[in-house]
């Protein structure tokens, strides 16, 4: 028999076990329908974010501009977590600092696993 868990260490083995198993046909599914999210509106975004990321003050007011307080709270945060994740901070104490949910941060652990996903190739970039 398996020693009993205690809530926070249930969700850590329950996130491994989830990652683990079920992480390869989420990236499958994610790369073969972007139908839910893609548009030629995003395109559009990435391109003038690109055009203008060698201006932080200008890139600044843009993003200040598009996305609501709650936004930019939640986008900072999110930022946060990948890279406490990144450093093996656990979920629990990562939750608990940003004023999160385990929840979040399990996501941001799910997309971190992905070698081949956005975050990988940031933190690789910005040596982090």
């Amino acid at each position: 028999m398996g020693r009993d868990l205690g809530r926070g260490e249930f969700f850590i083995e329950f996130d491994i076990y989830f990652t683990r198993y079920y992480h390869t046909s989420m990236v499958k599914a994610r790369q073969q329908d972007k139908s839910h999210w893609y548009s030629e509106h995003f395109d559009e975004l990435i391109e003038v974010i690109q055009d203008i990321a060698g201006d932080k003050r200008l890139l600044t007011e843009f993003l200040l501009d598009l996305w609501t307080p709650t936004e930019i709270r939640e986008m900072s945060k999110r930022w946060q977590i990948v890279k406490m994740l990144q450093d093996k901070v656990p979920h629990n104490k990562i939750a608990k600092k940003l004023g999160v949910s385990v929840v979040t941060v399990t996501r941001g652990s799910r997309e971190m696993s992905n070698p081949e996903g956005g975050f990988q190739h940031v933190l690789k970039e910005l040596d982090i």
